[in-house]
């Protein structure tokens, strides 16, 4: 996807197992565009290497999601990551503003974040006023509250996670950026 969605509601569920591949209730890859004024409530599960991601699956360019909502389960049993919104961003710059993981529960034995699984070095991502209030459970150590793992620069203002699941971290499970 590179463009603009606004306004979309989606719910169902989705699954994928393809190895390496990422997947979303939105869009599997983001080039650039926006997303905008988004709920999903559908189930997203992911496996055999894959990532799961509420909305997004991977970002490659410059993303802006902004007052949109994941109630949905995302799932990523075996996968190489998940994220509350989006998996992997694994280029160019994600910027997330005034967005809600609210119910989604997520379980993988990667990285996993409330809202970004993994983000690679060279990417950016910025999150402001954003909300994590949903529950986790995974089997590995690298499970933020926020974001899984940063290798590259992340910027964080007003944002609250708020859940008792473990293991896991309240913002940042591991930050080497």
């Amino acid at each position: 996807l590179n463009g603009t969605v606004k306004n979309l509601v989606v719910s169902g569920s989705i699954s994928f197992s393809t190895g390496g591949q990422p997947g979303g209730a939105i869009a599997d890859y983001m080039l650039g565009g926006t997303i905008q004024s988004c709920t999903s409530s559908a189930s997203v599960a992911g496996s055999s290497g894959a990532f799961a991601g509420g909305l997004v699956g991977r970002v490659e360019g410059n993303v802006r999601i902004e007052n949109s909502l994941v109630k949905g389960s995302v799932t990523g049993n075996g996968a190489s990551g998940a994220g509350g919104l989006v998996a992997w961003v694994n280029s160019g710059s994600l910027v997330v503003q005034n967005s809600s993981v609210e119910s989604g529960v997520v379980s993988t034995s990667s990285a996993y974040g409330g809202f970004v699984g993994s983000i690679n070095s060279g990417a950016t991502v910025s999150l402001t006023d954003v909300l994590f209030s949903g529950t986790f459970a995974a089997t590995a150590t690298k499970a933020g509250g926020l974001v899984g793992t940063n290798a590259g620069r992340l910027y964080m203002t007003n944002c609250v996670a708020t859940t008792s699941s473990s293991p896991g971290y309240a913002f940042v499970a591991a930050n080497t950026g």
